[in-house]
């Protein structure tokens, strides 16, 4: 069994239910640390500003000048020092590129460039032949497919095949007509 100040321990230690307005400013405050934490992730260090010499008055300069030790050698009155910019370079023009002239070429170079030349343009008309005949064969395949499709009725639309069918009809009931009359005029039935 704990003993008194055990006990009054616990007590103490034991935390007392937060009030709805203690939660609140509990989650004010994290969000605010959030924010403030996210912030400082997403700063960036600048570089800081130099600070502005600031310019002397005329009448602070004239009393530099009676003020300043004249016995010193090599005392001259100048204007006070201030801070300048580092001068700009000016940017370099790329130099133009030189190409330097093609030597004219000799009796036997030129048979060579020309027999390359030669062999070019036979390689070209190679394949404007090569690609003349893919097209003509593509276009012959596509032609027999049409030819196919024909024979076996092709695509046709509903009107189309009923009318094809009425004739087919037609014929086969003329064929018919024929073929009894034939019978009838022989004396058969």
């Amino acid at each position: 069994m704990p003993g008194a100040k055990v006990i009054e321990k616990q007590k103490k230690d034991a935390k007392k239910p937060k009030s709805r307005g203690e939660i609140a400013k509990s989650k004010s405050k994290a969000n605010l640390d959030r924010r403030t934490k996210q912030n400082m992730k997403n700063s960036v260090t600048r570089p800081k500003q130099k600070q502005k010499i600031k310019k002397k008055s005329f009448v602070s300069k004239i009393k530099d000048y009676f003020d300043a030790d004249k016995t010193k050698p090599g005392f001259q009155f100048t204007k006070p020092k201030t801070a300048k910019a580092d001068p700009i370079a000016p940017k370099k023009k790329p130099s133009p590129k030189i190409i330097p002239k093609k030597k004219p070429l000799s009796p036997a170079q030129k048979k060579k460039s020309t027999a390359v030349q030669k062999a070019e343009d036979a390689r070209r008309a190679a394949g404007k032949k090569r690609e003349a005949a893919k097209v003509a064969k593509k276009a012959s395949y596509k032609k027999a497919a049409d030819t196919k499709d024909a024979k076996r009725g092709g695509f046709i639309t509903a009107k189309a095949a009923k009318t094809a069918g009425e004739k087919a009809n037609a014929k086969m009931a003329a064929n018919k007509k024929r073929k009894s009359d034939e019978l009838v005029s022989r004396g058969r039935r």
